[in-house]
């Protein structure tokens, strides 16, 4: 009787692993350059704006995310399907500053104040994302990238983020069964 394949040793799946791993971030580095480059296509007043603000507070990344994150975006990067008009409901915004800069409170407040005007929106929530929890900075990283400042760097952040909520993801779920069995205290 012939025996199949022999299973792979410990150091051998953690060699495909890392590959594939590689692989992963790869087709992200790929895949957010190609966002880039639309972002770099015709130019338009809000990716203008949204350029000139992320250099003025030192901002690496920024994010849109929620229920709006698909119509700004479409915005930002010039769309002509998209309505146009003040926006009734929030925007929310994830931002990553550069390496070493922290927003102060008036940074974070003229930043949201000019953002509100940028969108024409009546409200907008801030967030610095190496300051939120893991699920939030992980909601803000799987929305729409309107900007970024080096592509590689902002997928590997996008990888730290997802790794983070990944490690947290059995904690979470346990806490969000203590909280439906006893009820939030």
């Amino acid at each position: 009787m012939a025996a199949g394949p022999p299973s792979p040793t410990t150091r051998e799946r953690r060699s495909l692993q890392a590959l594939i791993r590689i692989h992963d971030l790869r087709r992200m580095v790929r895949r957010r350059d190609d966002e880039s480059a639309a972002l770099q296509g015709p130019a338009t007043g809000l990716r203008e704006g949204l350029i000139a603000l992320a250099r003025r507070y030192a901002v690496r990344d920024v994010y849109v995310f929620g229920s709006r994150a698909v119509e700004i975006a479409a915005r930002v990067r010039g769309s002509g399907a998209v309505p146009r008009g003040p926006l009734d409901t929030d925007v929310d915004i994830g931002v990553r500053p550069r390496h070493g800069v922290q927003l102060d409170v008036h940074d974070r407040v003229a930043l949201t104040l000019a953002l509100e005007q940028l969108f024409d929106a009546s409200r907008v929530d801030l967030v610095v994302l190496p300051e939120a929890g893991a699920f939030l900075a992980l909601a803000a990283v799987s929305g729409e990238l309107l900007y970024c400042e080096d592509a590689t760097d902002q997928a590997e952040y996008e990888l730290y983020v997802l790794r983070r909520a990944g490690d947290l993801l059995p904690f979470e779920r346990e806490r969000r069964e203590l909280i439906l069995k006893h009820g939030a205290r």
